[in-house]
């Protein structure tokens, strides 16, 4: 019984968290559109590596914002692709005269998106970089409204990324986790423990970027071009980060087609954490997936014990309630509130796939990249 009750805790810390962190994030307020005379000069870096499918509607979607070109640049990098990306920019630069296309085979020893970034942040000219992908595309309002969280004494700014789900189960599994994700990182963000931000849609001061030595010092990991940044910035400058709650700064982008690349990314995802400057956040992590451990002890303990049911039902209420909260929260943000209806069903799903991913992704030292092995 005792230790049934004692296996509580770390689901209950994940409970306390959770609506923390959803509390947090409705205290964040919009900013106001900023006036034409006080908006600054924009660059916007987009990597790109085997991007052919996708690219040509990112790069049309970057140029139709509501901000003059006159006001922005975009640096497209070309990551060694195999297939049709160089010949797709070559094209674009007819149409769009400030789209400035960078082969990255030009410069000797820069490969993978850290370099990408970090070259294409020392060839910009704007104050402020702005980061998205190659196979993500925007509003029309999605430069300024990013813009208008920046204050004097910000140096970055996290902004919501969607993923589309298509018809079937795994997509829409993707665009539920996505959405309680980028509260639950939005909401330590508003707190000043940011833990979470995603490269998808991210701005931040070119010298804020340079004040910390860009990715020196984390160059060698291969993944958290995002949240490694987020944490040096966060760490050694005095830089406020902010989220943009703006439905107009949400980048829309793609779910995964298959459990394989699902699968993929997750354990890069994963694999950074051990690179973490920050390690509060590992605390965070570790209770988090004691949480999720804790469930299958649980069921063994309650197969001896009559009053295991009852702490069992409490481990469920304790996890359901908050991720209900949380999920309804970003659902409202995101208006989809219809996949609330999955909820029942993928919540059993998402319990495996996290004790999985936790596991799994610590072990990684190596993987798989759009056709590039990376270690």
């Amino acid at each position: 019984m005792l230790l049934s009750l004692l296996l509580l805790g770390p689901i209950l810390f994940y409970a306390a968290y959770t609506c923390l962190m959803t509390w947090a994030y409705l205290r964040i307020h919009g900013a106001e559109i900023p006036l034409p005379s006080e908006i600054v000069f924009l660059s916007v870096i987009i990597p790109a590596r085997n991007e052919e499918e996708h690219l040509e509607k990112c790069i049309r979607s970057v140029y139709q914002q509501s901000l003059s070109p006159n006001q922005y640049e975009v640096l497209c990098l070309n990551d060694h692709s195999t297939d049709t990306t160089l010949q797709i920019l070559s094209g674009l630069t007819g149409e769009f005269p400030n789209l400035r296309v960078i082969n990255m085979a030009d410069y000797p020893g820069h490969s993978q998106k850290k370099q990408a970034i970090a070259l294409g942040v020392s060839l910009s000219k704007g104050d402020i970089i702005i980061q998205t992908d190659a196979d993500c595309w925007v509003g029309r309002e999605w430069l300024t409204s990013l813009l208008s969280y920046f204050t004097p004494r910000t140096g970055m700014v996290s902004g919501p990324v969607l993923l589309e789900e298509g018809r079937g189960m795994l997509s829409i599994f993707q665009t539920m986790e996505y959405m309680g994700l980028s509260v639950l990182g939005a909401g330590a963000i508003q707190l000043g423990f940011p833990t979470m931000c995603n490269g998808a849609n991210l701005a931040y001061r070119k010298s804020a970027f340079l004040q910390v030595g860009g990715f020196q010092g984390v160059d060698h990991i291969a993944s958290g071009d995002d949240e490694l940044l987020m944490q040096k910035i966060n760490l050694q400058t005095d830089w406020d980060i902010a989220f943009a709650r703006d439905r107009r700064a949400i980048v829309h982008t793609y779910a995964l087609a298959s459990w394989k690349a699902l699968k993929a990314q997750r354990l890069r995802w994963v694999s950074k954490a051990r690179a973490y400057l920050d390690r509060r956040i590992n605390v965070v992590q570790l209770i988090f997936l004691l949480a999720f451990i804790s469930l299958p002890v649980l069921i063994w303990l309650s197969l001896y014990q009559r009053e295991g049911w009852g702490i069992l039902l409490g481990w469920f209420l304790l996890k359901s309630i908050p991720d209900l909260w949380i999920l309804f929260t970003a659902a409202k943000f995101f208006h989809k509130l219809p996949l609330l209806k999955y909820f029942p069903l993928l919540q059993p799903v998402y319990i495996v796939y996290v004790i999985w991913v936790g596991i799994a992704g610590n072990r990684v030292n190596a993987y798989n990249w759009k056709g590039r092995k990376v270690s």
